[in-house]
């Protein structure tokens, strides 16, 4: 857990965690980050990640699943700044609740800048199982402030899911009040499941100095 500064940290070794079980914290989340696992309020900044992430949890486990290929989870008033995760993100979530997976941050509550997702490939499954399943190239679910940031990484997907299952260039889910600004999107976005809805990054919706060039393919 990062509180203060993280800067110029490069990781390329492969992470890989498997929850199994209810879990040993407080709200049974399994957190995995490239650079760190959760951001309580510190700053990252000039990082990178070449390292593969593979995060799994099995029908068992009462927990959910948050993957970043830099940090899990980004509290305010954290900061991620110029980084950029290039590692392969891969996870099944056969568990009961939600998964959250982004190539910045899976959760990001506070401020991303100049960050970008390059040269790698988001990929997994949810389960029937899993309650909500939101997945992006910068913030799984945004609820704060993303700026000056891109995505070329593929995005493939398949959802078996009872829930919903988003998927974004950017941000899976936007929160109202929150802010996505200069930002674009070059990434493939290929979904397969039974219970998908699939938005082009909700860059569409704030369209303020945001560009998208997309293919994406649906099969439902």
């Amino acid at each position: 857990m990062a509180t203060g500064l993280v800067n110029k940290c490069i990781s390329k070794s492969s992470l890989q965690s498997t929850s199994t079980s209810p879990g040993n914290n407080a709200l049974n989340i399994l957190f995995l980050g490239g650079i760190v696992a959760l951001n309580h309020g510190g700053t990252i900044q000039s990082c990178y990640n070449y390292g593969e992430i593979y995060g799994t949890t099995t029908e068992s486990a009462i927990s959910s699943l948050l993957i970043g290929g830099i940090t899990a989870q980004n509290k305010s008033p954290g900061l991620i700044q110029s980084c950029s995760n290039i590692g392969n993100i891969n996870f099944i979530h056969q568990a009961t609740q939600f998964c959250y997976i982004g190539g910045i941050s899976a959760n990001n509550q506070s401020d991303i800048i100049s960050c970008s997702s390059t040269d790698s490939t988001i990929s997994g499954i949810a389960g029937e199982n899993t309650t909500l399943c939101y997945v992006s190239g910068i913030a799984g679910i945004n609820t704060s402030n993303i700026s000056e940031s891109y995505n070329t990484s593929n995005i493939q997907i398949n959802s078996a899911c009872k829930g919903n299952t988003n998927v974004g260039g950017i941000s899976a889910c936007n929160y109202t009040s929150s802010f996505i600004s200069n930002c674009h999107n070059n990434g493939k976005i290929e979904a397969s499941c039974s219970y998908t809805t699939i938005d082009n990054s909700y860059v569409l919706f704030i369209r303020r100095n945001c560009w998208i060039k997309l293919w994406l393919y649906s099969k439902l």
